[in-house]
């Protein structure tokens, strides 16, 4: 009788255990669940902040072609609206860059 008592309390004690590290492990996951989801968040942001500086890199670039084509032609003597012409940009933006030759 009495060992049936005492391996009724081991087996009731082994499942308390159990369950106490499967409710543990199950914070542990729920905890890592959480750190992955803010790291990839944060990731995220990153990617989206490097590509908004690669677009800007992009249009600098972009810029600075047309700039040192419009110098390109000045030099080779084309005139602000043949150049405004062979680039299909406004005579605005050359005249703009030529000016600022001058500055």
């Amino acid at each position: 009788m009495f060992s049936e008592a005492l391996s009724i309390m081991d087996r009731n004690m082994e499942r308390l255990m159990v369950e106490e590290m499967c409710e543990k492990l199950e914070k542990t996951i729920a905890s890592s669940q959480a750190e992955l989801e803010a790291a990839r968040d944060m990731a995220k942001i990153e990617i989206d902040a490097v590509k908004a500086k690669v677009e800007s890199a992009k249009a600098e670039a972009e810029t600075a072609r047309t700039e040192a084509e419009i110098f390109r032609q000045c030099l080779a003597g084309s005139s602000p609206h043949e150049i405004a012409d062979s680039l299909s940009i406004t005579l605005d933006k050359v005249n703009n860059v030529l000016s600022s030759i001058s500055k």
